[in-house]
Order: structure tokens, then sequence, then C-alpha cells
């Protein structure tokens, strides 16, 4: 895999993702639309059908994906084309390998969960400060917002947020993208060519960067708007790291449903004045940065 063709068909493939996605919902929404104007029964209950709505367009996407995913799916430890079961493979081999495998698997899911509240505290912090500089600058973006995880959000709605969208996206970028555009953009370490194997001592980040910032621009862009854009990139880069940490989208999946999740649960106290919120702010982004490093160490050692 040292010598990798760039397809200009894969390209496409990848760039196609958003536009996809977007074509799904749009139709969706076109077709439920069409149904509330038509039925009285409706009228007056726009939120409990626009959220039903979202979850049936996650729900196709999730069927899309997953299928699409299952036939390209990408081994980022062994780099060649997943053979169904390596994920199967390298757990049995990390159980035998260390007696204490159910606590580390344990460390991980609550790094990857506290990590995920860490974040959207730190997003949510560094947009309070800029509402508090410019309360304009954000006011579509809280239009927005407000009508994703406002008080009046029905439970469908939540739970399409929440839980379906995480799952669908990460499949769609980070399951389908990520796996395409390794076959295009695998760089082999330079200990590859001296006929050393890095697999197995270390996990090959840099061998996938280029993969993962492309798959995370297109993340960014799906999003449609600015400000979601300057966050959902970065994120992105993240989510992608920990998908080629441990070979699969498991913990990507894990933390997306947890950053999404803790916006509805996130406390107001902690952004009431400035001073609470640079406080939150600082603090959210110091216990980040030390979870990623704990992560990298804990699964570089267990690999």
């Amino acid at each position: 895999m040292s010598n990798t063709r760039i397809n200009r068909k894969e390209i496409i493939t990848i760039c196609m993702i958003p536009i996809l996605l977007w074509g799904i919902q749009a139709g969706m929404y076109i077709i439920f639309n069409t149904i509330a104007t038509q039925n009285d029964a409706l009228n007056g209950y726009d939120g409990s059908y626009k959220g039903i709505c979202s979850c049936i367009t996650y729900v196709i996407y999730i069927g899309i994906f997953a299928l699409l995913y299952a036939k390209r799916k990408w081994d980022y430890q062994s780099n060649t084309k997943c053979t169904g079961y390596s994920f199967k493979r390298s757990l049995e081999k990390m159980k035998q390998s260390s007696p204490s495998f159910f606590a580390l698997i344990t460390i991980m899911m609550i790094l990857i969960v506290t990590l995920g509240f860490a974040l959207q505290a730190a997003v949510t912090g560094i947009l309070q400060i800029i509402m508090y500089a410019n309360p304009d600058i954000l006011s579509s973006y809280n239009d927005m917002i407000n009508s994703s995880f406002g008080s009046a959000v029905g439970i469908f709605n939540i739970f399409a947020v929440a839980v379906l969208a995480p799952i669908a996206e990460e499949l769609a970028f980070r399951g389908f993208g990520m796996s395409v555009a390794a076959r295009m953009f695998y760089k082999p370490a330079k200990t590859d060519f001296k006929g050393l194997k890095t697999q197995g001592n270390s996990h090959p980040i840099k061998s996938y960067m280029t993969c993962i910032l492309i798959i995370s621009l297109l993340f960014g862009l799906y999003h449609g708007n600015i400000v979601q854009i300057l966050y959902a990139f970065p994120m992105g880069i993240l989510l992608g790291y920990l998908t080629v940490l441990f070979s699969t989208i498991m913990p990507s999946i894990l933390l997306h449903i947890t950053i999404n999740t803790s916006a509805y649960l996130l406390p107001d106290i902690l952004y009431q004045t400035k001073e609470m919120t640079v406080f939150t702010l600082i603090i959210s982004l110091i216990y980040a940065v030390a979870a990623i490093f704990i992560i990298q160490v804990l699964t570089t050692r267990k690999n």
C-alpha cells in the first residue's frame, strides 16, 4: 500500500456523502410538510411531526451507510480492508494479553463519556463568551439551536439529535467516508520503508492524517452554517483520531452521542456570569486535553 492511486470515482463518492444526506433530509421534510398541511390533525403539533420526521430520516441514513460501511470497512491496524471480524479478534487478543481487560475498557468508556461532556461545555463556553461580546453575531445560530435544544422540543426530536444523529453521522463520515478515503490517502510511516512494522507497536495516526482532515472538512461543511463548521471541523478530527486509534467507529459514536446528549444536560448555572463561563471553559479544556492524552497512552500501551 505504499503507492496508492487516487481514484476520481472514490473522490466523488466521498464528496457526495454530505450531498446525499442533505438530499434525503430535504426530501423527507418536503414529504412530511405536505402531509402536515393536508392533515388537520397535525395542526398545532409542528414540533412532534418534525421530530418524527427527523427520526425517520436518521434511520434511513443509518440503513444506507451501515450497508455501505459493511462493504468498505477498513482496518486501521493492519492497513487493509477489514475482514469483518478484525475488531472482534483485536478485542480477544487484548483480553488474552491483559488480565485487566474489562477494567481497561471501563476506564476508556468513562474517559470518552466525560470527554464528551467536557467538549460540549468548552464549546458552549466559547459561544457564550462570543455572546457576551456581540449578541447579534450568533442570532441565527441561536434560533437554530433553540429549535433543536429548546425546552419545548419533543421527545422524538431529542432522541433524533442525541442518539440517531450521532450514529448516522459516524457511519456516514468516520465509517464509510474514512474507509473510502483510507484506500486513497493512507501514507505509510517511514519505518515501513525500512522493513519495520508500525502496526502492533503504535497507532499510525500520521499515516491517516490526510484522510482524517478531508473527512472532517466534509463533516464540518455538512452542518451548513459557519458557527457549526468552526467547531464541527475540530470535533471531526478528534472523532477520526479515535476511529484510527481504536480501529473501529464505536468510540467515536459513543463520544458523539455524549456530546449531543450533554447539550440537554449541562446546567445553565455554569454560564450565568462571565466569570463562571471563563472558569467552566478553562476547566473543560484542561480536562479534555488530559483525557485525550490518557486515552492515547492507554491505547498505545495495550495495542
